[in-house]
């Protein structure tokens, strides 16, 4: 299944982590996902709330800080999931 990930805008002079984001499940017609970290691998699990999908993200430059920079600068970027080599995450400002 496509994880899409949309990211809800942030200006660039706002103090915040990647905790604070709000992030939706584009293929669940917004479905609220719930980001928790997994400090044993340092990653973040992010879980679709409506379908119960998930994806791994690295906490890293490829990973969470993408994820960051289109809360940003709304440019849309790939990221990979950590441990399904095979599944990209697209990441996209709404």
């Amino acid at each position: 299944m496509d994880f899409t990930i949309e990211v809800k805008g942030r200006g660039k002079e706002e103090e915040f982590k990647f905790g604070d984001l709000e992030l939706f499940h584009k293929e669940c017609i917004g479905g609220h996902i719930v980001h928790e970290y997994v400090k044993a691998n340092n990653h973040w699990k992010l879980t679709c709330m409506r379908c119960d999908v998930c994806c791994h993200i690295a906490v890293s430059n490829d990973g969470t800080t993408a994820i960051v920079k289109t809360a940003i600068d709304g440019e849309k970027k790939a990221v990979k999931s950590l441990w399904d080599k095979q599944q990209l995450c697209v990441v996209r400002r709404v």
